[in-house]
């Protein structure tokens, strides 16, 4: 079987609680795996329009652009991927 993935589109739309699961079943300490995924959702968002700022939003998924953690989590993310398509055939 033979499946082709857009792994740039879909590493964006990976939910957080998702990855924090993988990493949880690789054996990564829960410590770890709490403060890692504190790293990455701690960031909030608030849109300028006409002059107005917008209240601040919370993302559940993606990763700021140019964040250290980018590489590392691509990999968890698609070992997980891996492992469900496995299990899948």
């Amino acid at each position: 079987m033979e499946v082709k993935l857009d792994m740039i589109k879909a590493y964006d739309r990976v939910e957080w609680h998702f990855t924090a699961e993988i990493m949880k079943r690789m054996g990564f300490e829960p410590r770890w795996v709490e403060s890692l995924m504190e790293c990455v959702s701690i960031v909030s968002y608030s849109v300028v329009f006409n002059g107005h700022i917008g209240e601040n939003f919370h993302p559940t998924r993606g990763l700021r652009q140019g964040d250290p953690l980018s590489s590392f989590l691509f990999l968890i993310r698609g070992e997980g991927l891996s492992s469900l398509m496995s299990l899948a055939m």
